[in-house]
């Protein structure tokens, strides 16, 4: 009994060490996220960061981390020219789909002849990723916007995928 005792303690150990893994794992997204939503260049990761600390909103065990996939981000040429002369940037834009469905893009960049969708994911390519982001490109696209393309960046792997 005693045996079996000390084996279930060790299960329920994995098990809440997991779902800590997975709640750390959610809250780097989210803050990961509300980072994107703020910072134009990299020259402003560093204060965008402390300024969420500040506030509470960023925690600082995330902050090397987050420091350093946003660097990444903001480092690529092909990032920054897809954030570049633009006429707007909606940032979380939630859009009314139809009566019952709303969609929440993180990132449009409307330039004066083309839309591009910038959607973040901080965990490893998923099938539903590519899946959500082209919702997302259809309902653009009824709406009228010109030329939407569409982009996934998956900070766990610092790329960059557009999508056909």
């Amino acid at each position: 009994l005693e045996q079996d005792m000390t084996k279930l303690n060790q299960l329920s150990n994995i098990k809440r060490n997991m779902v800590i893994i997975q709640i750390l794992q959610m809250q780097f997204g989210i803050q990961f996220h509300l980072l994107t939503s703020r910072i134009n260049s990299v020259d402003e990761i560093k204060n965008k960061v402390d300024e969420g600390i500040h506030s509470g909103e960023i925690s600082v065990a995330n902050s090397k981390q987050l420091i350093e996939r946003l660097t990444q981000l903001y480092n690529l040429a092909e990032y920054q020219s897809l954030i570049s002369n633009n006429v707007q940037i909606l940032n979380e834009q939630a859009i009314l789909v139809d009566e019952n469905t709303m969609a929440r893009p993180d990132k449009i960049v409307i330039k004066a002849d083309e839309t591009i969708i910038i959607d973040f994911k901080t965990g490893l390519p998923k099938n539903k990723d590519e899946k959500q982001i082209k919702s997302y490109q259809n309902t653009l696209v009824e709406m009228g916007y010109p030329n939407v393309s569409c982009y996934l960046y998956y900070s766990s792997i610092a790329e960059l995928r557009q999508m056909s």
